[in-house]
């Protein structure tokens, strides 16, 4: 029978989930190898799903509503918003005369940078449109089935 290989994100400092890979690991048969990197801590899915839901969802309405040119679909309001509130100056390091302006990513952002972002986002959009969005409410860390279960 053929040993399937397998990539796992797994936080270690949740004791259940550390336990069950340790188990896991333990119940290998034959020679495997291991390598581990940190992960950085980025957003999480539940922020991304409510930041696309409820801030980037009812600004793309808006702008389609009002004809708001080059806004064809909700990435581009996602990418209206990016450039409006993540722009990072491009700047030559030897006369630190500002070159350009780079978009940043959600993708590069923590939880807590995410966070920010999105009451950022609230407020620009209620201050440019007046569309008054839903406050995100940070619930902690999403629990696991397991999790969830034996709480």
């Amino acid at each position: 029978m053929a040993r399937e290989p397998f990539d796992i994100v797994i936080d270690c400092g949740n004791v259940p989930l550390r336990r069950e890979f340790v188990a896991g690991i333990l119940a290998l048969d034959g020679i495997w190898r291991f390598k581990g990197e940190p992960k950085r801590n980025s957003r999480s899915l539940r922020q991304l799903a409510f930041y696309f839901a409820a801030i980037v969802t009812p600004l793309y309405h808006h702008c389609r509503e009002n004809r708001i040119e080059g806004i064809t679909c909700k990435l581009d309001a996602h990418e209206m918003l990016k450039r409006e509130l993540l722009a990072v100056d491009v700047a030559n390091p030897d006369t630190v005369e500002i070159w350009s302006k780079t978009t940043g990513s959600t993708k590069r952002l923590t939880v807590e940078q995410m966070g920010r972002y999105i009451e950022d986002c609230r407020d620009w959009i209620l201050k440019r449109t007046g569309i008054d969005t839903l406050k995100y409410v940070d619930e902690g860390p999403t629990k696991t089935k397991r999790e969830k279960e034996h709480a």
